[in-house]
């Protein structure tokens, strides 16, 4: 049956679904519809996550926004300046394609909701932009600052940011929390907004967090999982403690002496391909297998390992965690490596040598890893405080929320969508944000079907394992969560440090530990405070780089961010005397290519007026980019070898 006019046309669909918040400007933040997701999600505070991945480069030509996307986003004060490249000279879009640098990567700033008794507020799509690998981690601090700050007027919160463990963003995690870190010529916590937590004067022996914060930072624990579990996997690395190594070898004795139902392990959870799979990170830490391999030799010390796994699991990932489990594991993984290190650090060096190790460093977790778990940890700690002292709200202890998993779901779901005649699973930043527009509409539309927001509720078809999640989700955030007191936190921290020094026992440190006299919550966290000291970081820029709220003139909210927007008028204006000449070689026909004799002024935005074998032409942008690309740009579809890619 044909009923012409029932169904609309695409430029009609995308036009609806760019009304209703679907058109995403590369490098352009969103706070306007920020502001509108507030007030239909109700919520005052939010996660700020942020995260890369690796794209094809290939330039493209945005009619809508008269732009060339594709390129690196030129960073001001590590604020993406939007519409950078404009311009209506073939000659200059020649330039940058010999001069300018493809985009490598895809940066999104995600914003998670953090709303009480509402597991399905969804997150929200704030920011998107191409960039390379060149970027300062006072880029990223200051980018930070200004989200805060515009977050701000749109009456949201930013509680926390958070990121995976690249050492650009855990320094900047330092020196916005002042976690052994400094940042000369400012100081971000002399505002009349910060967050001040009181602390008692005794927990200054083991909290090192400053105790004025404007936003607190926490390491993807998901990513701190699998660095923990691929230091196993390290050929450098000789993990010791105590008297015994964390051995590879002692999983695979598992595997070979045990029945998979004991232990529910296959070989590509001990030695996988993929080094960021988190689940066989889950499988390696479960009761099960810590249980098995009880009745293996010379393995307390991989067992004690794999509870430190198993523990930040708890604190940070599991949705159903109380505080008091999340306070107490979050801190007990901070004080088996505080008394781990102080262990390594006093021990002879002769002993070391025993296990083919020519450095300390070697037989311990990398500092980046660590530093991570202390940050999580007093992050967590903070966030209790403060909900406790009534400065933040009830919906702040979602502790789960508190990662990057947001950017990684929307990287997932925008692979996913493609055609049904595709099987191509990566994107250009061009069809990321074209795709990406509409998962934010249809994202809003199937939480708001959820909680029962909508006239007509859609059921949207859902994988039994998700249907779960949610159910953890809701559960979870439907409990009256009992706040501890001081003197029962105080309980808690004493009983983490005292059963990560039984366990540690276990291995015969205390030995070394007594004669040393390490043996006490003040004593090992002082030697920690002394090994961080060593290693702090003091930052130095000159001022021009430091943004600062105070500089901002409220009439004009976007003048740092457009700083090299060109003015229409002066784009539009050619000078047609001076035409770009290009050959073709005698082709006096361009079937199939937007090369015409004349265009409609409306289209004039659109093309190059060009000279073509001394003939005066009209050549799409589109079609200028199709003819300056000289390679096609690919990447492959495995995620292994799409990250080695990137990573060359």
């Amino acid at each position: 049956m044909n009923l012409p006019g029932a169904i609309p046309a695409i430029y009609t669909l995308e036009d609806s679904i760019g009304k209703a918040g679907g058109f995403i400007e590369e490098g352009a933040f969103r706070y306007d519809m920020l502001n509108d997701h507030q007030n239909s999600g109700g919520y005052q505070i939010a996660i700020c996550s942020e995260d890369c991945t690796a794209v094809i480069k290939k330039v493209v030509y945005n009619a809508a926004t008269n732009t060339f996307t594709g390129f690196s986003t030129p960073l001001v004060n590590g604020i993406p300046v939007t519409r950078s490249f404009q311009t209506n000279s073939f000659d200059e879009l020649k330039a940058w394609f010999e001069n300018k640098d493809r985009a490598e990567y895809l940066n999104i700033h995600m914003i998670q909701p953090l709303v009480a008794f509402n597991p399905y507020s969804s997150p929200f799509l704030l920011a998107a932009y191409g960039i390379n690998n060149n970027f300062k981690a006072t880029d990223v601090l200051n980018r930070w600052i200004w989200t805060f700050e515009k977050s701000k007027k749109s009456n949201v919160r930013i509680v926390a940011f958070a990121t995976d463990c690249d050492p650009r963003y855990l320094l900047s995690m330092r020196l916005a929390t002042g976690f052994f870190a400094k940042c000369l010529n400012t100081s971000i916590c002399n505002r009349n907004d910060v967050l001040d937590i009181d602390l008692p004067k005794n927990w200054s022996s083991w909290f090192f967090m400053r105790n004025r914060q404007l936003f607190l930072c926490f390491q993807d624990p998901t990513h701190l999982c699998t660095k923990l579990r691929n230091r196993i996997l390290s050929k450098k690395a000789k993990m010791l403690i105590g008297k015994e190594q964390v051995s590879i070898e002692v999983l695979i004795e598992l595997l070979e002496t045990k029945s998979k139902f004991v232990h529910g392990l296959v070989k590509t959870d001990i030695e996988p391909k993929d080094r960021q799979n988190f689940t066989s990170c889950l499988k390696l830490s479960s009761n099960d297998v810590l249980t098995a391999l009880e009745d293996i030799n010379n393995s307390k010390a991989t067992q004690v390992y794999l509870r430190l796994l198993r523990s930040i699991v708890i604190a940070y990932i599991e949705h159903d965690t109380s505080i008091i489990d999340r306070i107490y594991h979050g801190w007990f993984a901070v004080f088996l490596c505080r008394i781990w290190q102080t262990w390594l650090g006093i021990i002879d060096d002769t002993y070391i040598l025993e296990y083919g190790a020519n450095n300390k460093k070697d037989l311990f977790i990398t500092t980046p890893a660590h530093f991570s778990i202390e940050l999580n940890a007093h992050s967590l700690l903070a966030v209790c405080l403060l909900v406790s002292q009534q400065k933040l709200p009830h919906s702040a202890l979602s502790i789960s929320n508190y990662s990057s998993q947001p950017c990684e779901a929307t990287f997932r779901l925008t692979r996913s969508i493609s055609g049904v005649f595709s099987s191509v699973v990566n994107f250009t930043t061009d069809q990321f944000l074209k795709r990406a527009g509409k998962l934010s509409v249809l994202t809003d539309i199937e939480n708001k079907s959820e909680s029962g927001l909508l006239e007509c509720s859609l059921q949207f078809p859902k994988h039994h394992k998700r249907r779960k999640a949610n159910a953890k989700k809701t559960s979870a955030s439907n409990k009256i969560v009992d706040l501890p007191s001081y003197d029962t936190i105080e309980n808690i921290i004493h009983r983490s440090f005292n059963d990560a020094y039984n366990v540690l026992s276990q291995l015969e440190m205390n030995t070394v530990l007594q004669r040393k006299k390490k043996t006490t919550i003040f004593e090992v966290s002082s030697f920690t405070r002394s090994q961080f000291e060593k290693i702090s970081k003091i930052v130095s820029y000159d001022e021009y780089e430091i943004y600062s709220s105070d500089d901002e003139s409220n009439d004009e909210p976007d003048a740092d961010v457009n700083l090299s927007l060109k003015d229409d008028e002066e784009n539009s204006s050619e000078d047609e005397d001076n035409l770009s000449s290009i050959s073709a070689s005698g082709k006096c026909q361009f079937r199939g290519m937007r090369v015409t004799d004349t265009i409609p002024p409306s289209l004039s935005k659109s093309y190059f007026c060009v000279e073509i074998d001394k003939k005066k032409k009209f050549m799409h942008k589109q079609t200028a980019c199709w003819l300056l690309t000289d390679n096609k740009a690919a990447l492959s579809s495995d995620r292994l070898t799409r990250v080695q890619q990137s990573n060359r």
